[in-house]
């Protein structure tokens, strides 16, 4: 992906639009398969699931007047609902979402922090890093350093 990047062959852009559809879905199902990683009950109601599934498809732009929209409730309800069935508010599920997904961007491709701002939901990188910093107690460049010389030490020892 890396060198469709940089060498911007006629059909680079197909092939990035693709290889990122890939990794959506793969990190879609992960999440699907791995759906304790947020914490969820997956005995909850359908419309609870139907939600998430929701906020992970539109994890970029996803508000909860969207939501509402959606689904036809007012904004007040779903927040409620959100946090009554999950045990968590919408906004920390969008940030865990947005989190986990920058992850895999950060240890998957050689995309700048800007572009993966911008491919998460960020305005800006500004916002990315502090909120990446908070939650992991690090940056996403340290991060990214730290997964390349863990991936080095692996091969060499």
């Amino acid at each position: 992906m890396a060198l469709e990047s940089i060498n911007k062959f006629p059909e680079a852009d197909a092939i990035l639009n693709g290889s990122f559809s890939i990794l959506f879905a793969l990190l879609l199902r992960y999440y699907a398969d791995n759906s304790q990683t947020l914490g969820i009950n997956t005995n909850k109601t359908d419309l609870v699931n139907k939600m998430i599934m929701y906020i992970q498809e539109n994890y970029d732009t996803v508000n909860l007047n969207s939501i509402a929209k959606e689904f036809h409730y007012s904004k007040e309800y779903i927040s409620k609902y959100i946090k009554e069935n999950t045990g968590k508010s919408f906004s920390d599920i969008l940030l865990e979402v947005k989190m986990k997904y920058a992850l895999g961007l950060i240890e998957t491709t050689n995309l700048t922090i800007n572009d993966i701002a911008n491919h998460v939901g960020y305005e800006n990188a500004e916002n990315l890093i502090r909120t990446f910093k908070k939650q992991y107690n690090m940056t996403p460049t340290s991060y990214r350093k730290k997964i390349n010389q863990d991936k080095t030490n692996m091969i060499f020892n």
